[in-house]
């Protein structure tokens, strides 16, 4: 697998994490998913690296703003 780089968009995320787009909504309103990152007016994306960091731990994913390791 090549090292995660670049924006995934909300279809994108949704396909790679099999949850819906209300899922992630609640997810974001709960502040336990990778933030949306502005790409331009009316474009949002997600970090990829973001997003497989959620990955490997679901129920353990902490937003960058949170976590205390880095």
């Amino acid at each position: 697998m090549r090292a995660p780089r670049g924006y995934l968009s909300l279809k994108q995320v949704m396909k790679l994490t099999g949850l819906s787009e209300s899922t992630i909504r609640r997810r974001w309103e709960a502040n336990r998913f990778p933030p949306r990152v502005p790409l331009s007016p009316g474009r949002v994306a997600m970090s990829e690296a973001e997003v497989y960091r959620y990955l490997a731990d679901p129920p353990g994913y902490l937003p960058p703003d949170e976590r205390t390791d880095e």
